[in-house]
């Protein structure tokens, strides 16, 4: 869906880095963390961050070392 095409769009950039990136699934009561193919492994920079919030609500985007 759209938020997917928005993801894929924000991420391309940022690709080829060393931290996975997981996504806290949630829909019709089911609810599941699910990490991305090595692939999408990206640089947590702070322009990634920003497009990633405003993808997003804001407050769900977190980086964990």
């Amino acid at each position: 869906g759209e938020f997917f095409a928005g993801l894929e769009e924000s991420l391309t950039p940022f690709r080829e880095g060393d931290c996975p990136v997981w996504i806290d699934y949630s829909a019709d009561g089911a609810r599941a963390p699910i990490m991305l193919g090595h692939a999408w492994k990206v640089h947590p920079t702070d322009e990634l961050l920003s497009r990633l919030r405003q993808l997003t609500d804001p407050e769900s985007v977190d980086v964990r070392y």
